[in-house]
């Protein structure tokens, strides 16, 4: 639905924002938290403030 949509969209929005904020700009840890996400959204969500949590 279009709630659904734009929900998704923020929380993207959101974890591209973590991304930048935290210095996480080179291609190989992008991929990973795109991996990541596509597989488990929660653990994305949850350390969305260190998100390098989810590279180690």
């Amino acid at each position: 639905s279009k709630d659904q949509l734009e929900a998704e969209t923020k929380l993207r929005k959101e974890i591209l924002t973590a991304m930048r904020d935290q210095g996480i700009r080179d291609y190989v840890s992008v991929s990973r938290i795109f991996q990541a996400y596509l597989i488990d959204p929660k653990q994305i969500i949850e350390n969305l403030g260190d998100i390098r949590k989810v590279l180690k």
